[in-house]
């Protein structure tokens, strides 16, 4: 069984969606009130951004995915992190680290500021995670169900003085 880590072109992209968009629905199906995101969705997420898309592969079936994109604001030269998952038999060896530490390298490369993440108080292991990593809390949505408040992480990528 080979594990592997990988970038999606962008001409692959439209080929593997509806895989991706099934595998989240299998990770996030129940977590949250809400359903989750439809290939429709993605599609008009993913339209006028440069996603940047990585995938996580045992035995050529997909297990986790990251997509990211740069904010398009002249403001704001943030990578930001829209979905990240890991089939949960597959969690606690590593593929969330190689998928941060493949987006931070991506921001960097790019001369993003900084990275942000968006994680819901359900998935506390993301959060330490996070937090492990020198990501700073930057705001918290308001939710009257603690659980579903949606905690947003940033890491400063300015270069140290």
């Amino acid at each position: 069984m080979t594990l592997d880590v990988r970038g999606v072109p962008p001409s692959e992209l439209e080929s593997v969606l509806g895989r991706i968009v099934a595998l989240n629905h299998t990770i996030f199906e129940g977590m949250f009130p809400w359903e989750p995101y439809s290939l429709e969705h993605y599609r008009k997420r993913l339209t006028g951004v440069m996603p940047v898309v990585f995938v996580a592969e045992q035995d050529n079936e997909i297990i986790g995915d990251s997509i990211a994109y740069k904010y398009e604001d002249p403001n704001n030269h943030s990578h930001y992190i829209w979905i990240l998952g890991v089939q949960e038999q597959y969690r606690k060896k590593g593929i969330a680290t190689m998928f941060l530490d493949f987006n931070e390298q991506f921001a960097r490369k790019f001369d993003c500021d900084s990275v942000i993440v968006k994680s819901y108080n359900i998935s506390k292991d993301m959060q330490r995670l996070l937090l492990k990593r020198n990501y700073d809390i930057i705001a918290v949505d308001r939710n009257e169900n603690p659980k579903y408040k949606g905690v947003h992480f940033e890491l400063d990528l300015s270069p140290e003085e």
